[in-house]
């Protein structure tokens, strides 16, 4: 059976020449044929695609004091510092959050852990949201409201999704998309979970 693989010093030996001697041609010829040899019988492994996850949550609860503005209440913030521990692991590389206090008291805790700064954004706009979104490279979370947060999940996944109603606070909503385009739509809860 023939080698197909040339070996410039098995050849060399068998002709009795010393290996030291043997000229730069051969020596290119032997590299070549040894990569040509590589490239054949090494398994292929693509590159795995990396897939970009984009994470949108409604604000934690709010106290009901009859403002436009609320902060969160006890349990509000008892969810912002679950949602902090949550997010501690998950590379996030960029944070988004309305300019409202009930937002921004949500996605403090999240900024606090990861290093990263809060960016506003206009929530009367979020077909110009999602296109920066898609944008990005990376982990982002976005802290949005009961209407914004399922509108926002449906511009990016194509999926139309009903509003949260005002006992639902617990919902992550989870899209990635892959090189190509293409996403998915998946969910997680956060603590303490609407039964």
């Amino acid at each position: 059976m023939n080698n197909l693989c040339y070996n410039p010093f098995r050849a060399a030996i068998r002709r009795g020449q010393k290996t030291t001697r043997l000229g730069g041609q051969r020596i290119t010829r032997y590299l070549f044929s040894l990569l040509a040899c590589l490239a054949f019988t090494l398994p292929f492994r693509p590159v795995a695609a990396s897939e970009q996850t984009i994470y949108l949550v409604r604000h934690a609860e709010k106290i009901s004091d009859g403002s436009n503005n609320p902060p969160l209440s006890p349990r509000g913030r008892q969810r912002a510092e679950w949602y902090a521990g949550y997010f501690a692991d998950k590379n996030l590389s960029t944070l988004y959050s309305t300019d409202f206090r009930r937002t921004l008291e949500t996605a403090g805790p999240v900024a606090r852990v990861t290093g990263l700064k809060v960016r506003t954004y206009d929530p009367g706009d979020l077909a110009a949201l999602a296109r920066e979104l898609r944008q990005l490279d990376g982990a982002i979370l976005v802290v949005g409201h009961s209407n914004t947060t399922p509108l926002l999940a449906g511009l990016l996944s194509g999926q139309a999704l009903p509003p949260l109603d005002e006992q639902h606070y617990d919902r992550i909503f989870i899209i990635t998309i892959d090189n190509e385009g293409a996403t998915r739509l998946h969910m997680d809860h956060s603590d303490p979970r609407r039964e």
